[in-house]
């Protein structure tokens, strides 16, 4: 697991979550999010369902609302 150290948690309100990279390890153990390259939300997948699901609602808002 790495450590959440850096992350500023009050700022992450402001962040476009639609426009963020959603990057999994092979084992589908950890889950980045990254916004304009920078790394804003690590998890280890304890919580399972719920990040998954917000994930895929992420994803979707991205590909709807991507340029064409």
């Amino acid at each position: 697991m790495k450590p959440t150290d850096y992350i500023e948690w009050d700022n992450l309100k402001d962040i476009p979550f639609f426009l963020c990279q959603v990057v999994e390890d092979r084992e589908k153990q950890d889950l980045d999010i990254y916004y304009l390259g920078k790394r804003v939300l690590h998890d280890y997948d304890h919580v399972g369902h719920y990040l998954r699901t917000a994930v895929i609602l992420f994803r979707r808002v991205k590909s709807r609302t991507a340029d064409w």
